[in-house]
């Protein structure tokens, strides 16, 4: 958090991308910290900032983290509004596991908000993002978010079918995460 105070202290405040983005990470940190109130100062600094600058990045960010804010204070639709704008953004990023990341969190908040078949609907979206690009945590979520739907929804074969093919996904990551752990320590003697 310090590091973050320093580098907007220090930075250049002609460069008002920079500067909205340096507030939209310190208001993710302090959300993480519990520090709802404070952390929504900085992300309304960075809504201020894209009054004045035409970055889609920026705006992108913005309503990122002010989805992340209600999301975070359970004001779901306001959450899936910000989401759903930052998902049309993600156009402009170029960021296909942004976008895989964005399609996972609105199926998670239409799940909470018990509207299914859009939590479906997402899920499924990004289950196909995630075969395409490999994103294997995100195959593993997504499906195991399927399965839950589908009982939610009382398809119990359905969703039986979609955890069986998570399980598998699980074990295959903590596999590869294992390898990987055995390859640094031995690496490292």
């Amino acid at each position: 958090m310090l590091y973050l105070k320093k580098a907007i202290q220090y930075s250049d405040k002609t460069k008002t991308e920079q500067l909205g983005l340096l507030y939209g990470d310190i208001g993710l940190t302090l959300l993480k910290q519990k520090k709802t109130k404070e952390s929504l100062v900085y992300f309304e600094k960075t809504a201020l900032l894209t009054k004045t600058n035409n970055s889609q990045r920026l705006l992108f960010f913005t309503k990122r983290n002010f989805g992340e804010y209600y999301n975070n204070t359970k004001e779901y639709p306001k959450a899936i509004a910000n989401y759903e704008e930052a998902l049309q953004l993600s156009e402009s990023q170029n960021d296909a596991f942004q976008k895989i990341d964005l399609l996972y969190t609105l199926s998670g908040l239409y799940y909470e908000t018990k509207n299914y078949n859009k939590s479906l609907d997402y899920s499924f979206q990004s289950l196909e993002l995630a075969k395409k690009f490999n994103a294997k945590e995100f195959l593993f979520r997504s499906q195991k978010r399927i399965s839950t739907i589908y009982n939610q929804l009382g398809q119990y074969q359905k969703g039986y079918d979609h955890l069986l093919i998570s399980s598998n996904l699980k074990d295959t990551l903590l596999n590869e995460d294992h390898i990987k752990q055995l390859t640094l320590t031995s690496d490292a003697i």
